[in-house]
């Protein structure tokens, strides 16, 4: 049964990588906002946003199609060769993203979803003064439901 909770999405999500964590080789999975990373390899899931779109008229409340954006950030740890920490970091990202897609409906949750953007940068955390180089991936899942208590 597809969710109109964005927190049902973003769990799903956090849930599957933490579930692939090993095969990642990430020291940390993380969910929400944060201020400091404390490992060399992280990912964070962050809720972003849901829109809701009117999709026609079926039972109480009529029915909406939702979309939900997720971020997943991942982090590698600036220390070190540029080249080789870039290149760790896209491939992390890469690794990542096709975990998401191994069930595109994450277990049902969403009709389907997608990295719809894929970002690389730095970034600098100020609580530990850390520096890391980061992939932004924005995921954006779709389902419809009919709105109701």
């Amino acid at each position: 049964m597809t969710t109109d909770k964005i927190s049902v999405v973003a769990q799903a999500i956090y849930n599957r990588i933490k579930d692939n964590k090993n095969s990642l080789e990430v020291n940390e999975i993380l969910y929400g906002d944060h201020i400091q990373i404390n490992v060399d390899k992280a990912v964070v899931v962050t809720p972003r946003m849901r829109r809701r779109i009117w999709d026609g008229i079926a039972g109480p409340g009529g029915r909406t199609r939702n979309e939900f954006d997720i971020e997943v950030n991942v982090y590698v740890s600036r220390v070190g060769d540029e080249a080789t920490q870039r290149l760790a970091v896209e491939q992390l990202a890469e690794r990542v993203e096709s975990i998401l897609y191994t069930d595109i409906t994450l277990g049902g949750v969403v009709i389907h979803g997608a990295v719809m953007l894929f970002d690389e940068g730095n970034v600098r955390f100020q609580q530990g003064n850390s520096n890391f180089r980061a992939v932004r991936m924005l995921y954006t899942g779709i389902s419809k439901t009919n709105v109701g208590p």
